[in-house]
């Protein structure tokens, strides 16, 4: 049995086109709610395979993520970038997965995406790509 995926109104962005060159310096802020005794998921970045998100211990409900994070991530014009949540249902029943965009004034410019992933098949699993390019 797979796992299920729902959108939350109509937030299923498959990617941004982000300002993230000086002087106008756009970011991400990922977060993932999770239903369950212990999650396992990874945000990873694609071709990098760089962990931008995981579950490690303790346990926690909400987890978040600037993207991109001064002095850790590097962005040039031009650059574009696979970002993939992979989950697993194993002791987590569902994963809430939502990306905003901000500005460099951390004004909210657009939630770009609200999805929720559900299973009660403890050998599921599911993945959520987005893909940004820098302008």
């Amino acid at each position: 049995m797979g796992a299920n995926r729902k959108v939350n109104d109509g937030k299923d962005a498959g990617g941004v086109a982000l300002r993230a060159t000086p002087p106008i310096n756009d970011y991400l802020i990922y977060k993932v709610t999770v239903s369950g005794a212990q999650p396992q998921f990874t945000l990873l970045e694609r071709g990098t395979k760089k962990v931008l998100l995981e579950a490690p211990p303790p346990v926690q409900q909400d987890y978040e993520r600037r993207w991109p994070l001064a002095g850790t991530d590097q962005v040039n014009k031009g650059d574009l970038f696979e970002h993939n949540l992979g989950m697993v249902f194993l002791k987590a029943v569902k994963y809430r997965f939502v990306i905003e965009q901000y500005d460099d004034g951390d004004n909210l410019l657009a939630v770009l995406k609200d999805v929720e992933w559900s299973s009660s098949a403890p050998t599921s699993t599911a993945f959520e790509p987005f893909v940004i390019s820098v302008r």
